[in-house]
């Protein structure tokens, strides 16, 4: 079966359906949870109705420092269909309200991130404070949002190359 979306009017909503990750024949964008954490955690959600993208909140209490890279923890990871990425953003009031930056300006997390052997896809975010005493950021705190986008490619391309082994992103997480 060819990927492809499709309408239902029922719930006014598309759903994208292809042959692989199949949830009754419906390919679902969802969050869950890491494997590292137990018992029940809040998943992204949407604010509003119109929102476009899903806030993240940390998972835990978290010293950003002033200097260098400081990555939050969420908790969570992102399973979505292969042609999209979920892009991730800082809040509009974290720049003036917390003092804090996104070191990476967006974070682009990829289909294939999901369940990394490394840290199982975990999300985190990259931040830096611009405040020279460092910005405590509280497990629960709203950190960004993240913005599924579908992608192309150009006709010429023959990208085969897998996720393996530890990124540097990775082995700083599950080092610090």
């Amino acid at each position: 079966m060819a990927a492809h979306w499709t309408h239902n009017p029922e719930t006014r909503f598309e759903s994208y359906v292809c042959n692989q990750n199949l949830i009754g024949g419906i390919y679902m964008r969802k969050f869950e949870k890491v494997n590292r954490i137990e018992g029940e955690i809040e998943l992204p959600k949407r604010s509003t109705a119109k929102s476009g993208g899903y806030d993240f909140v940390a998972i835990e209490d978290t010293m950003v420092a002033y200097s260098g890279v400081t990555y939050v923890k969420t908790g969570i990871k992102a399973k979505f269909p292969d042609d999209e990425i979920l892009m991730l953003c800082n809040r509009s009031s974290n720049p003036k309200k917390k003092e804090l930056v996104l070191m990476n300006g967006v974070g682009i997390v990829d289909s294939d991130y999901y369940g990394n052997p490394d840290n199982d896809g975990e999300i985190c975010f990259a931040f830096k404070s611009l405040n020279p005493t460092g910005t405590f950021i509280k497990a629960g705190e709203k950190l960004g949002q993240g913005i599924f986008i579908k992608y192309g490619v150009t006709d010429d391309d023959n990208a085969s190359g897998e996720r393996t082994g530890r990124l540097w992103f990775n082995w700083k997480i599950n080092n610090r």
